[in-house]
């Protein structure tokens, strides 16, 4: 004899859904015979023709952030025993969340003697932090390119004043440097004073020729 519970099966409310089956199976020729609610225990391996039961159990939405699950499970057999449960919250606010998970494994045999006994609980709590970076620009740059070091160059030609030039001092064209300007000022000096010199020379020779 076997039967299951459907889908539409629920407590309480339509939210919180039940599962789970029920099996009696009895074997008169060689008297072994199992009933069970829900299966067996995870490490129990069940003979050939053994009935295959799902869990009993229910999932239940209580909140759009709270859920509650469950289960458990009873089966004896001719030569053992055995029952479980299990329980599972789950709490999920966004930011933060948590789970609690406990519950228990029994089994005692007695052909030979046997027995385990699990019990276990866990918890755990998070936290979901959210990095946002960002980039800003203040200026462009452009690279400069490195290169050999070279002085400043002064193309172009330098005059003198107008008067110097209406005094009768020679031009020197292209002057490139302060030196070379002084140099050039200094030779139209004394180019000019030895014109001066000359022509004065020449007017005492024609005085004295009666020119």
């Amino acid at each position: 004899m076997q039967a299951q519970l459907t889908d539409n099966s629920w407590i309480i409310n339509e939210s919180c859904r039940l599962t789970g089956g029920f099996a009696f199976v009895t074997w008169f020729r060689t008297g072994q015979f199992v009933l069970t609610l829900g299966g067996y225990h995870p490490r129990f391996a069940a003979p050939a023709g053994f009935p295959v039961v799902p869990r009993l159990g229910f999932g239940w939405k209580v909140s759009d952030i709270i859920s509650i699950k469950g289960e458990a499970y009873f089966a004896l057999t001719a030569s053992c025993v055995m029952a479980g449960a299990r329980l599972d919250v789950s709490i999920d606010a966004g930011w933060i969340w948590g789970r609690l998970v406990a519950g228990f494994d029994a089994l005692v045999a007695w052909d030979p003697f046997f027995y385990e006994v699990e019990i276990y609980a866990s918890v755990s709590v998070g936290f979901k932090i959210e990095v946002r970076s960002s980039t800003s620009t203040t200026g462009r740059t452009s690279p400069v390119a490195a290169g050999p070091r070279s002085d400043p160059k002064i193309d172009g030609e330098l005059q003198r004043p107008e008067s110097a030039r209406q005094g009768g001092l020679p031009t020197c064209p292209q002057l490139r440097c302060r030196r070379r300007r002084a140099a050039c000022m200094a030779d139209a000096l004394i180019w000019r004073a030895v014109c001066q010199v000359g022509a004065l020379t020449h007017q005492k020779c024609a005085r004295r020729c009666g020119r």
